[in-house]
C-alpha cells in the first residue's frame, strides 16, 4: 500500500510539473525553470538515463524520489513567478 501510495504521488508530481512548467504558455518561466542550476544538474543525469534506455518513456520517469521533489519545488516556484521577473532571471543568467 506504502508503495502503491508512493508510486501515485511521483505520478502526480510528474504530471504537475509538466502542467506547471512544459505546458505553461510563457518562454520564459520555461527558461528560468531549465536554467536554473539544481534543475540543469537533474536534467542532465535524466536524459543520459533517458538515452541508455534507448529513450523508454520520458527522461522525467527516470527521477529518483528525491530528485523528483526537488524538480516539483522549482516547479511550483518558477511557475508562480510573473512573466517579467522570469525574464530579469534568465538575463542575469546570461550575463554571467
Amino acid at each position: 500500500m506504502e508503495m502503491e501510495k508512493k508510486y501515485n504521488q511521483n505520478e502526480r508530481m510528474k504530471l504537475e510539473i509538466i502542467s506547471m512548467i512544459d505546458e505553461n504558455p510563457s518562454n520564459w518561466i520555461k527558461a528560468a525553470y531549465f536554467s536554473d542550476s539544481e534543475v540543469s544538474k537533474i536534467m542532465e543525469i535524466l536524459y543520459k538515463l533517458w538515452e541508455e534506455n534507448n529513450e523508454k518513456g520520458f527522461p522525467i520517469d527516470y527521477a529518483s524520489n528525491e530528485q523528483l521533489k526537488a524538480l516539483y519545488s522549482k516547479a511550483k516556484r518558477y511557475s508562480s513567478m510573473k512573466e517579467e521577473e522570469a525574464m530579469k532571471t534568465v538575463l542575469e543568467r546570461v550575463e554571467k
